[in-house]
């Protein structure tokens, strides 16, 4: 008697966690002396991930919306003051969350199309 294979097991609210860990690591040099730099420095770095290859996008498109949208997020860190401590912090914490959910708008969006498009 042979069994079929079950689909791997996504723990969606670890994943919640874990990014939100991820996104409050990235924040934290908002503390150190010209916090807004680092943290935009540290932003940077992150968005490189989006090209890592991993299947938490179901479409290309989405990943260069991603890159796009973290670059934005740490870009604003250049002109917008102040330059530490924990309004920069939560401004970018909040940045972060705002282009993940984006994001995943995104991806949902572009999948629906493409889905609606092989059905006609």
């Amino acid at each position: 008697m042979s069994q079929e294979p079950q689909p791997p097991f996504k723990n969606k609210l670890g994943n919640l966690f874990m990014g939100e860990v991820m996104m409050a690591l990235v924040s934290t040099p908002a503390f150190a002396n010209k916090g807004a730099y680092w943290t935009a420095g540290a932003t940077h770095v992150m968005s490189l991930g989006a090209f890592n290859g991993g299947d938490w996008a179901r479409n290309d498109n989405t990943k260069v919306i991603a890159f796009s949208l973290l670059n934005a997020v740490a870009l604003h860190h250049y002109f917008i003051k102040p330059n530490s401590g924990s309004q920069v912090f939560w401004r970018n914490l909040a940045g972060l969350n705002v282009a993940a959910l984006a994001t995943h708008l995104a991806d949902k969006s572009i999948t629906k199309k493409k889905a609606h498009k092989k059905i006609s």
